[in-house]
């Protein structure tokens, strides 16, 4: 199954939908039971992510978030409910970007701070999001930012939440079930790829 993964202190956290763990000092664990009344592992999702000192892990149409600084969640709090499959979650400096039928912005950090506003109206292509320092995509933008492939074109996430679609009035998209993406830099030029299928 397709790996999603996310580096946390000093450890990779990895989930498949089918499988949840980390890899640490080249060895693989599953997530330990804490233990602890009203706290579990987080579960095995298709999608994690590292924002803040907290993991999330988008599983069907809830995203589970972490305890601060822990892979355990409050199961009274520790998740939010979408109308739709999560298919994207990127994190960038100031916030997430999660997709399903549209793209959500998240500025707050945990469960207790979780503020979700739309930032775009249509939907994400899975699995064609990557996160890559803004001056690579120039415009001006600072820090990190997200690029995806939607089934309108593809669009950069900066921080504060704005979206820019930059191929709109160049391309024509048809939807697609899935796809893949990456920088590649050849000749100190960098490009954004992705495959659709």
């Amino acid at each position: 199954a397709r790996v999603s993964y996310a580096p946390f202190n000093d450890r990779i956290y990895y989930s498949n939908g089918y499988e949840i763990g980390y890899v640490k000092d080249l060895a693989s664990s599953p997530l330990p039971n804490p233990g602890v009344e009203f706290k579990l592992p987080l579960p095995a999702g298709s999608l994690i992510e590292y924002y803040r000192g907290c993991l999330y892990v988008a599983k069907d149409n809830i995203l589970y978030i972490s305890d601060p600084l822990c892979d355990y969640f409050d199961i009274r709090t520790g998740y939010k409910q979408f109308a739709s499959k999560i298919i994207l979650l990127r994190a960038v400096d100031d916030g997430l970007y999660i997709g399903d039928d549209k793209i959500w912005w998240v500025n707050g950090k945990a469960a207790d701070e979780f503020d979700r506003v739309e930032a775009y109206s249509h939907k994400p292509i899975s699995h064609t999001d990557i996160r890559t320092n803004g001056q690579n995509v120039g415009d001006g933008m600072k820090g990190n930012v997200a690029i995806w492939t939607g089934e309108n074109g593809v669009c950069v996430g900066g921080n504060e939440g704005a979206v820019i679609n930059i191929t709109e009035t160049r391309y024509t998209f048809t939807g697609r079930g899935d796809g893949a993406g990456f920088i590649r830099e050849k000749n100190n030029v960098r490009h954004y790829i992705n495959s659709l299928y």
